[in-house]
């Protein structure tokens, strides 16, 4: 997905696509990151990411430099007229892309691939799933009269419901993300505990999401059904992008990747692991710093579904004025394909509220006492009352 996805952002002249040596040492940097922030001796405990960031960074220059930014998305034009307006050198603006990079190749890709896992390790959900996605296929016919399968990729999160929840469901049971808070002013919360002005409140992720008293008895359990229920739940208690202030920027964009990848893989692909079990991957060596564990290895064979030799050939496009805008989509293994850039919805609605769970009076104070945090009144949430310290422990 790298060069899909870059191909989307940095235009056509991507520095990953026009020079392989970048993607390459991306990935040999990628690795290093967790050892580059505990910023021991990094020149020579990881020399080697030192190194390729350097070379991605000389790439990104060339990118500028060429004027590649010109043809790219508006978030890079816009990025650069205001990084430019502090006359920062061309190094300088280059570095600041491997903030972006970081986004936008981190979890993003692992999100897909524990969906995929999660979908195609369920026969009973591959199929509710190629269901659902088939109701939106469209035969069609192009000017030179060739016949074939077309399906508006935008009309997913709105009309494939399981699939949709499929993909809650994988934020809520992989994510580890971690949200901080700092304290204002002396805060009661909860009526229990005293968070001290200029103190720093952490709120784990996994910890929030496998709350059995938010979530039911089965919250450590990956449920595919749970977000096809119709009681409202917020981002105090599904946090998967953060919330607030500081939810993350990105969250639309990588929901309508992750789902248009995921349909493109199902609809056409078979996967297999090789030794005919599905097992849950060890997260081991997942990255400290990743929203999204990475999982361990899980060799598999991807094969083309066998289809009858006059089954039409898929199209897959992002809204149907993409047709006549020359966006077709294509993922074919093997190819230089690639996922092209896709128009984002900018409503949290699918998110987070169309969801909800009912909670009962002592869930409401908990759910209450956590939305104070994760909302950002803290601020606002003082207290002139007495109390003692108490020890907060997550």
């Amino acid at each position: 997905m790298t060069l899909s996805l870059t191909d989307a952002v940095y235009g056509p002249h991507n520095p990953f696509s026009r020079d392989p040596s970048a993607e390459e040492s991306w990935y040999t940097f990628l690795p290093g990151i967790s050892k580059l922030l505990l910023g021991i001796i990094p020149s020579v405990t990881r020399r080697k990411s030192l190194q390729a960031r350097a070379r991605v960074v000389e790439a990104f220059e060339r990118y500028y430099s060429n004027g590649g930014h010109l043809g790219a998305s508006t978030m890079v034009q816009d990025q650069y007229l205001h990084q430019s307006t502090w006359n920062l050198p061309s190094q300088e603006l280059a570095k600041m892309d491997i903030a972006t990079c970081v986004a936008i190749l981190s979890s993003g890709g692992i999100s897909s691939y524990w969906m995929l896992y999660h979908t195609y390790s369920n026969p009973e959900i591959l199929g509710k799933c190629i269901e659902e996605l088939s109701q939106l296929l469209e035969d069609k016919e192009s000017a030179d009269g060739q016949r074939y399968r077309f399906l508006d990729l935008s009309q997913i999160a709105t009309r494939c419901r399981i699939f949709f929840a499929m993909l809650q469901e994988t934020f809520r049971f992989h994510s580890t993300i971690i949200s901080a808070k700092s304290v204002t002013c002396d805060t009661f919360l909860d009526n229990q505990y005293l968070l001290r002005k200029g103190g720093m409140v952490l709120i784990p992720g996994p910890v929030i999401h496998k709350n059995t008293e938010v979530w039911g008895p089965d919250a450590h359990e990956f449920n595919h059904k749970r977000f096809l229920n119709k009681r409202k739940i917020g981002t105090s208690v599904f946090r998967p992008f953060g919330s607030s202030e500081t939810m993350c920027p990105g969250r639309h964009f990588w929901t309508n990747c992750i789902l248009s990848f995921a349909a493109m893989m199902i609809l056409q692909y078979d996967i297999i692991p090789e030794d005919g079990q599905w097992r849950m991957p060890s997260k081991r060596d997942a990255d400290i710093w990743n929203t999204m564990p990475k999982p361990l290895e899980n060799q598999v064979t991807v094969k083309r579904r066998v289809q009858d030799e006059k089954e039409l050939p898929f199209k897959f496009v992002w809204g149907e004025s993409d047709e006549l805008l020359h966006t077709e989509t294509h993922v074919q293994l093997g190819s230089d394909e690639k996922l092209q850039a896709l128009s984002l919805s900018e409503s949290d609605e699918l998110l987070h509220t169309e969801t909800h769970v009912e909670l009962g009076n002592d869930e409401k104070a908990r759910a209450s006492s956590l939305h104070e945090i994760s909302s950002g009144s803290l601020a606002t949430g003082c207290s002139s009352q007495q109390a003692t310290d108490v020890e907060f422990r997550g």
